[in-house]
């Protein structure tokens, strides 16, 4: 794969800065964004410069989570591991919802915790 420069021609933060475009920047996570909708609002991440080609810079956005160490996931894994799915097991154990509002029923698979 062919590694991309960075943005040459700046122009991602001159729109950034433009209201008149649909274009911001998260000066937190480093982000360039296409913002779109009316009521609420999106956004799209730009990984590329769509003028130049060249790569925007990297997120920061992972600055903000942690990674889990060696105790926190064997005390997930022990917690996940009590928890079973009974339908499964028995036909029985899962009630059909009923229509409600012409919609279509969904069911949900009862979980329950084994001690």
């Amino acid at each position: 794969m062919q590694v991309r420069e960075l943005c040459s021609c700046g122009n991602p933060a001159k729109w950034a800065e433009d209201s008149t475009f649909p274009v911001e920047y998260d000066s937190q996570t480093g982000e360039f964004n296409v913002i779109h909708g009316k009521s609420v609002k999106g956004r799209w991440r730009m990984l590329f410069c769509p003028s130049c080609g060249g790569r925007l810079p990297e997120s920061r956005r992972s600055l903000f989570f942690t990674t889990p160490s060696d105790e926190e996931k064997q005390e997930v894994t022990r917690l996940v591991e009590r928890i079973h799915d009974p339908a499964r097991y028995s036909k029985s154990s899962v009630s059909p919802m009923k229509w409600q509002t012409g919609r279509r029923p969904v069911r949900f698979p009862r979980i329950t915790m084994v001690s």
